[in-house]
C-alpha cells in the first residue's frame, strides 16, 4: 500500500473518530516553548533559534503560532544564508485518540552571495501542510502532506510518515521517512526531559539521511518551557 493512501486512510479514520468522541481536546491550557538547535550537515554549520505559542480555542480546536530564526554558515563554496520564519496551524485534537490539522509558514532567505555572482541573493517560500496524529497507547504515528510554492523557482511536494514511542513518560524515540520530492529522506531522533529540569525542559538529538545525494545530518537541541511542568507524553498529546 503506498504512502499516500495510508496518509488518507489516517486522516479519514481520525475525522470520523474525533468527531463521535466524548473526551474533549485541543490543547489544555496557554503556553509557551523556545528553543535553540544546532545542526551539522555536510554542507554547513546551522544554528536556530525558536519559539511557539499554543492556545485553546474550543474543547476540541486548539492553534500554535511559531517563529524561527536560521543562519547557516557554508562549508567549502557553499554560501552561509540567513532564514526567518512565521506560521501557525490550527487542529482538531481528542486527547485519547489523535489530531488532525492544518498549517501554513512563511519563510524569507537571505544568501551571502559574492558581489561577482549574477543572481537573486533572496528566497520567498510559502508552505502550506495536512497533518494527522493517531495515539496508541505510549505509541503515536504522525502522518504529513506539504506543499511548498516558492515564489521564485519549482514548486514541491512532499509526504511524511513516522512513528513514535515513549518508553518512559519523558523519553520519546522516533522514526520517519519522507516521500515524493523528499524520496528516499529518513531520520532518526531521540527527545527527552532529564529530571534535574522538573519537566521545565527538554533536550533532543537527531540524524536524518538523504539517500538521494548521499549526505546526512545531525542535529542537537535544547527546548524551554513556560508555565508547564508536565510528563513529555502528557506534552506532546495535551499541550502541543
Amino acid at each position: 500500500m503506498k504512502a499516500p493512501v495510508i496518509t488518507l486512510i489516517l486522516f479519514s479514520g481520525l475525522i470520523t473518530n474525533i468527531a463521535v468522541a466524548s473526551e474533549p481536546g485541543g490543547v489544555i491550557n496557554r503556553n509557551y516553548e523556545t528553543g535553540l538547535a544546532y545542526t551539522n550537515t555536510d554542507q554547513s554549520h546551522d544554528y536556530e533559534i525558536n519559539g511557539s505559542a499554543l492556545l485553546p480555542i474550543t474543547d476540541y480546536i486548539g492553534t500554535a503560532l511559531d517563529a524561527d530564526l536560521r543562519h547557516d554558515l557554508g562549508k567549502g563554496n557553499v554560501v552561509d544564508t540567513t532564514r526567518y520564519g512565521v506560521g501557525s496551524s490550527v487542529f482538531l485534537r481528542n486527547f485519547e485518540i489523535g489530531r488532525l490539522g492544518a498549517a501554513y509558514l512563511f519563510s524569507y532567505s537571505k544568501f551571502d552571495l559574492p558581489s561577482s555572482v549574477n543572481a537573486s541573493d533572496t528566497s520567498i517560500v510559502h508552505n502550506f501542510r495536512a497533518f494527522g496524529e493517531y495515539y496508541l497507547s505510549n505509541f503515536t504515528i504522525s502522518a504529513s502532506r506539504t506543499y511548498s510554492h516558492f515564489e521564485s523557482g519549482t514548486d514541491r511536494n512532499n509526504w511524511i510518515i513516522s512513528g513514535q514511542w515513549y518508553p518512559y513518560k519523558n523519553t520519546k524515540l522516533s522514526i520517519r521517512t519522507s516521500g515524493m520530492d523528499a524520496k528516499d529522506h529518513y531520520g532518526a531522533s531521540i527527545e527527552h526531559q532529564p529530571g534535574f529540569f522538573n519537566n521545565a525542559a527538554g533536550l533532543f538529538l537527531s540524524y536524518s539521511y538523504d539517500n538521494k545525494v548521499n549526505k546526512d545530518a545531525f542535529a542537537l537541541g535544547f527546548t524551554y518551557y513556560f508555565n508547564t511542568r508536565v510528563h513529555l507524553i502528557d506534552r506532546d498529546r495535551k499541550y502541543r
